[in-house]
């Protein structure tokens, strides 16, 4: 979520200097293809860069270099073979990165600091549902309204927030896309001093969620029915083999040379075999380097990623 938020403040690569891909003094296995997703959907969601914590190893279990990356082979040979890849197919990651977001959540410093962890629990599991919908997820800040900035995506989240500031509030008045509220009650209902403001916003339609019992695959489940009814749709489509949404797979797509590519990544703890579609129909698709097209099955382990092209 931090690089997609990043990359909404400000469309630049991402270098991450010091990247934590394992707990320092971790003593438990680290498997290789944890370290390869990590820096894989890093890439993906804008991260051009990075320097991983830490080259060094110790013997000291009370240092910070203890059970580092060079404490693990497969996990150092990980990081060769990933960046192998990235460089592969740079261009379709690019792609990627600068596709522009279907949605986009309001991000606010008056939120987080009024309505605390009611409007950040809500905002991380709001977000985790789109992830698994094929939409790209963006942010618009609290501090870019006020400055005037309006998002061009068509549809625009306000996760169970209640404090806003007025500035920010009146660029919203003048967004022409779809606001939804995400939560119970009212929500923009006060200031960033906590003064009741007099009109409010009305949004174009709710989502339910309370704070403290609605998860992130509650979110997903009424999304997954109310995203078509306001126009959006991704490019590809992901089933299941029997024909089911998929929950726990989060795809991404973009446009390039006239074709659709696809990164695929596999959350779950299970393996999973996914069928491609557009309008309903089964789709070929290869490796963007290949030369044989397929239309059977995508077969995804846990954590493993796969990027395709389709037709």
């Amino acid at each position: 979520m931090s690089h997609d938020l990043q990359r909404s403040m400000k469309n630049a690569p991402i270098f991450n200097s010091e990247n934590h891909l394992i707990p320092d003094r971790e003593t438990r296995p680290v498997p290789a293809q944890h370290v390869h997703t990590v820096l894989w959907q890093e890439a993906i969601h804008g991260q051009c860069a990075t320097t991983i914590w830490v080259w060094e190893r110790t013997f000291d279990p009370r240092s910070d270099f203890a059970g580092s990356i060079m404490h693990r082979p497969a996990c150092a040979e990980a990081v060769g073979r990933v960046n192998l890849l990235l460089n592969r197919y740079a261009r379709e990651v690019t792609a990627l990165q600068q596709t522009p977001a279907d949605v986009v959540l309001v991000d606010s410093v008056t939120g987080k600091v009024w309505d605390g962890a009611a409007y950040t629990d809500c905002q991380s599991k709001l977000y985790e549902a789109l992830s698994f919908t094929g939409l790209k997820v963006g942010f618009i800040s609290e501090r870019q309204l006020e400055e005037g900035v309006l998002p061009t995506a068509p549809v625009l989240f306000v996760a169970n927030q209640r404090h806003l500031s007025d500035r920010a509030l009146q660029t919203l008045q003048n967004y022409r896309g779809r606001v939804v509220f995400v939560g119970d009650g009212h929500l923009l209902t006060h200031d960033e001093y906590g003064q009741a403001r007099e009109h409010q916003l009305a949004p174009a339609a709710r989502v339910p969620f309370t704070y403290g019992k609605g998860s992130a695959r509650d979110l997903w489940q009424s999304l997954r029915k109310a995203l078509p009814e306001w126009g959006l749709k991704p490019r590809v489509e992901l089933q299941d083999e029997a024909g089911n949404p998929v929950w726990g797979v989060a795809w991404r797509t973009a446009e390039i040379g006239g074709k659709v590519v696809v990164n695929l990544c596999n959350y779950r703890q299970d393996e999973m075999r996914l069928r491609l579609l557009r309008d309903g129909k089964p789709v070929r698709h290869r490796a963007p380097d290949g030369t044989v097209w397929s239309r059977g099955a995508v077969t995804l382990k846990s954590l493993e990623t796969a990027l395709l092209v389709v037709e």
